[in-house]
């Protein structure tokens, strides 16, 4: 049902000229003395000239009543009657468009909610009476304003056709909260929400000072996803390493589903591993794909995908990236190493260690993992080597990595060490004797790690990007490598050198989520595309990038030059069991202000009928203009007969 409104109330003023009309007809007409002959012929006017009133008695006269219809109709005109429908969409309103991952869902006309949710959009901004100001509100992780408060029809529309759906898990009430402050002062405010009706989460709109209007545009569906997904690295039964990939697959169905689930590096088609599975009805059923991994491939993405999709395509498809294994290669080198093997044999006793003798340009030419914790013993590497963290024994005299080293001295006693500091967790270095050590200046105090009389033994060198331990003596010159600690400060560096190494793998997050990736200190031409191939850009700081919030699914691709062009990853994914759960439409809270209606309803648009009296005004006064000649025109041939 319609509902009638004034939009221009004040055009009922014109009815205080019914007043002076009525009085026209009722006021006597002041006559003229002439002198005639005779009165008889004027009896009848006598009466008029003995009354004392200077009103006479009203008589319903057909002008008259034509007249009073004429400046009825004409009032009404200025007022401008028209029907708004049961919303009265007029004034200030928030037209907040739900953009979450559900409305991408195709459904059984081909449309998707998204494509409905426009079109209902647009059939409410073309149907809104002259001076309504509306903004449209884009309902994703968060509200985002597509445009503030426009009178001109042509501008909304034009952001409206600009919205598309975000694969982001939505959030409504936060958009809704949004648009209520917003309007909270507004004339005539109203906010429309036009949603699937798929939300993740109640509605909090309890209470709301403005009417809100909850348009449906979603249908049931039946959709199978994948709500988890993960990828890990193990050690197979012959000592190779090998990814595992794990996934839980989602039924929103009340039938079963055959669905082949398949795991592939990201950015080629060749299937590494599928699994074949029948999703029962409402379950989730988890599934395991294996294929064979190196260091190499560490921070990599891969796609795990079923087939066929189905109406919600984005929650198919779940992008991992493959962590650091527990295995760690140590590249050993340096005139000392065979001279002094003590630290070979203490990163071999860890059996997740991989000790490789060798030169460092092995890293240079890939023949050795470029994770690989490099150990240097009587010399300093340059800072742009590659490989992960650093381990420096007994460098030569001068500046090693912005620590100072000095002169060897005799007999260095160690007076204290950092207990706190993650190298020197769980051992004592009492007893340890030291025949000659170089003496260390490192930049802080607070970077010493363990300390002599005279000076600094073993400091921290550590950069944004990499952990760096300087050690001033051979171990080989003391009684250390007869301790456990010695093999407990070696597993120390080993540790941390693998925990480094899992955060700086590529982060997995979830959709709408920011991430922070950690870059090598100087970093330069970063170049950061979106899963589309589109220029991204990014907060840069030193030692890391920050990513925002991701609104599609897929992987970001991080390139930038240290010491040779390197490549980082960001992988984003749906995995919303609330989002992908299409079964059931939610109807909107039952509380006084909010109503609900659906979108595929007949639009109640605006009509102005100001025209269509303006037009019966003009009849009225063509009829009264048709009277008053029929009148005059027999008195006139009267007196030409005369």
């Amino acid at each position: 049902m319609q509902a009638p409104a004034l939009l221009e109330p004040k055009g009922l003023l014109l009815l205080l000229l019914l007043g002076p009309l009525i009085a026209l007809y009722i006021l006597k007409v002041r006559r003229k003395k002439v002198v005639v002959s005779s009165s008889w012929l004027w009896a009848s006017h006598a009466k008029d000239l003995v009354a004392r009133s200077p009103f006479r008695k009203l008589i319903a006269q057909t002008s008259l009543l034509l007249q009073l219809l004429a400046l009825v109709l004409l009032a009404l005109a200025f007022a401008r009657p028209a029907s708004l429908g049961p919303d009265r969409l007029e004034g200030n309103v928030a037209i907040i468009v739900d953009v979450s991952a559900s409305m991408t869902a195709v459904g059984a006309g081909g449309e998707t909610a998204m494509d409905r949710a426009k079109a209902a959009a647009r059939e409410l901004v073309e149907g809104f009476p002259p001076g309504t100001s509306a903004m449209v509100v884009e309902a994703g992780v968060e509200p985002r304003v597509v445009t503030p408060l426009e009178s001109d029809p042509g501008r909304v529309l034009h952001a409206i056709d600009a919205l598309s759906a975000l694969e982001v898990e939505g959030k409504l009430s936060p958009s809704i909260a949004f648009a209520i402050d917003r309007l909270r002062e507004a004339k005539g405010a109203k906010v429309v929400v036009i949603t699937d009706r798929h939300w993740s989460e109640p509605l909090g709109i309890a209470g709301s000072p403005i009417p809100i209007t909850i348009v449906g545009v979603g249908e049931t569906l039946d959709n199978a996803a994948i709500v988890h997904a993960d990828l890990r690295t193990e050690r197979a039964q012959d000592g190779s390493e090998q990814a595992r990939a794990l996934a839980t697959i989602a039924s929103f169905s009340d039938k079963p589903r055959e669905v082949y689930v398949t795991v592939r590096r990201w950015d080629a088609d060749t299937v590494l591993d599928a699994r074949k599975l029948v999703v029962e009805p409402g379950e989730k059923t988890p599934v395991a794909l294996s294929f064979a991994a190196s260091s190499n491939d560490y921070g990599a993405p891969y796609t795990i995908e079923i087939a066929p999709h189905d109406a919600m395509a984005v929650d198919d498809v779940a992008h991992v990236t493959l962590p650091p294994g527990e295995r760690i290669v140590a590249l050993v080198d340096g005139p000392l190493s065979s001279t002094s093997p003590w630290i070979a044999r203490a990163l071999g006793s860890d059996e997740h260690v991989q000790v490789v003798e060798g030169p460092i340009a092995a890293l240079d030419k890939g023949e050795v993992a470029a994770d690989a914790l490099v150990v240097a013993q009587g010399f300093c590497p340059p800072r742009d080597v590659l490989g992960g963290d650093l381990l420096v024994i007994a460098p030569p005299v001068g500046s090693c990595w912005g620590v100072e080293v000095a002169e060897a001295r005799d007999r260095p006693p160690i007076t204290s060490w950092e207990s706190a500091d993650p190298r020197m967790r769980f051992l004592s270095l009492d007893g340890v004797e030291i025949a000659k050590s170089s003496l260390l200046t490192p930049p802080s105090a607070s970077m010493a790690i363990v300390r002599s009389r005279d000076g600094t033994l073993i400091a921290d060198a550590s950069t944004e990007s990499r952990r760096a331990t300087i050690v001033g003596f051979d171990p080989a010159a003391s009684n250390w490598p007869l301790k456990a600690s010695f093999v407990l400060f070696t597993r120390n560096v080993t540790e941390l050198a693998r925990s480094g190494r899992a955060r700086s793998t590529s982060p997995v997050v979830h959709t709408g989520e920011p991430a922070t990736v950690a870059l090598p200190a100087g970093a330069r031409d970063i170049a950061v595309t979106d899963a589309a191939g589109r220029p991204l850009e990014v907060a840069v700081r030193e030692g890391s990038i920050s990513v925002p919030g991701l609104s599609a699914a897929g992987v970001v691709r991080i390139a930038f030059t240290s010491d040779r062009r390197r490549e980082k990853f960001v992988v984003a994914n749906l995995t919303s069991g609330a989002e992908s759960d299409l079964r059931t439409l939610a109807d909107a809270p039952d509380v006084a202000g909010v109503t609900q209606r659906e979108g595929a309803e007949p639009a109640t648009r605006y009509r102005d009928y100001a025209w269509v009296l303006a037009l019966v005004v003009l009849g009225v006064v063509l009829l009264e203009v048709m009277h008053h000649t029929r009148l005059v025109r027999p008195a006139r041939t009267q007196d030409k007969a005369r």
